[in-house]
């Protein structure tokens, strides 16, 4: 049997062994500065950044820095392996969230710039860029989407119009009789209040391009439906989409830009420019006889074609909209 010296020699060397390994693990550091993107990227003094500390999904810890008169802050002593961080800044009422970072192997600095924006409630700040609507026909009621791409055109976060805060940020109106509403892309939780018009967004929109899309149905009792869809803010586009073979389009402000093939159907097209704040269109869907559509689902999203006139569409429209935005950070970072 080892001797009680050999014993204690086995478990002084392990415990040595673990120090010098605890000594030689590296620990992390997280810097940067906060801007202010509305006043030519000035330093921001006093902003408090906290930083998210996530392991394995789960928020760990969460530390707090000031930033100095020149902007800057600073968090050490983390962990390099395994943690994800997340950096958030407080500046004006407004919470901005960064993009989640982690250490690469065999480093122990990550620099970041944070860039947080002035905010402003002046009128005329949002225009929508596009605008999609897509009918089909489901049974004996219409499925209605619709894709709006708002874009925030000044260098300030827009907070929605002072003199009314019971419209939100952004308020959405539909149909009367409107029915079954579901809010499918960029509606976070929390962020939607039903109004008698439709309903209301109520998040800070940021600089730059945001993108929602939702649904709804309509009855469809008689053999046609009229439609007058309300546009509150100046659109630069719009698409009205209509049929899979189940219904056709009649929109006599648009123009009648031709039947849109589709893998499974056609679809009627109507497209116009440039509608002015508060322009209505008078939009008629009329049934088709005999239809063979394929069902809308209003509880797990659209079906094909549906689905894929609005994953061509976003498509699209991001790679219209981010563009500009990268080629103007790109400016920045050099």
């Amino acid at each position: 049997m080892p001797s009680r010296l050999a014993i204690l020699s086995g478990c002084l060397f392990m415990v040595l062994a673990l120090c010098v390994a605890a000594q030689g693990a590296e620990l992390g550091v997280i810097e940067g500065d906060v801007v202010n993107g509305s006043g030519g990227d000035a330093p921001v003094a006093d902003v408090a950044v906290t930083l998210l500390i996530w392991q394995e999904g789960e928020l760990q810890e969460e530390q707090t820095a000031l930033t100095d008169a020149a902007g800057f802050f600073r968090f050490t002593d983390l962990e390099t392996a395994g943690y994800v961080y997340r950096p958030i800044a407080e500046f004006e009422g407004i919470t901005y969230g960064f993009e989640p970072r982690s250490f690469p192997p065999d480093e122990t600095l990550i620099s970041v710039s944070l860039t947080v924006h002035e905010t402003t409630t002046a009128e005329g700040t949002l225009i929508v860029d596009r605008a999609h609507v897509i009918i089909t026909r489901d049974v004996d009621r219409l499925v209605v989407q619709e894709v709006h791409v708002f874009v925030n055109d000044s260098s300030r976060t827009y907070l929605g119009p002072s003199e009314d805060e019971t419209q939100g940020t952004i308020r959405f109106v539909l149909p009367p009789d409107a029915a079954n509403i579901e809010w499918q892309g960029g509606f976070p939780s929390g962020s939607i209040a039903l109004s008698p018009e439709g309903f209301n967004f109520d998040r800070p929109i940021l600089p730059g391009a945001a993108q929602f899309t939702f649904s709804y149905t309509l009855p469809l009792a008689e053999d046609s439906y009229s439609i007058q869809k309300l546009f509150p803010y100046a659109t630069r586009h719009v698409d009205v989409f209509a049929g899979s073979g189940a219904v056709t389009l009649n929109a006599p402000q648009l123009t009648d830009a031709g039947p849109v093939a589709m893998m499974e159907g056609s679809f009627t097209h109507f497209s116009g420019e440039d509608l002015a704040p508060g322009t209505t269109l008078d939009l008629t869907v009329e049934r088709v006889e005999s239809p063979h559509e394929h069902p809308v689902s209003t509880t797990g999203g659209s079906k094909a074609p549906v689905g894929i006139i609005i994953t061509v569409v976003v498509v699209l429209i991001l790679a219209v909209l981010i563009y500009p935005f990268l080629r103007r950070r790109g400016r920045r970072a050099k």
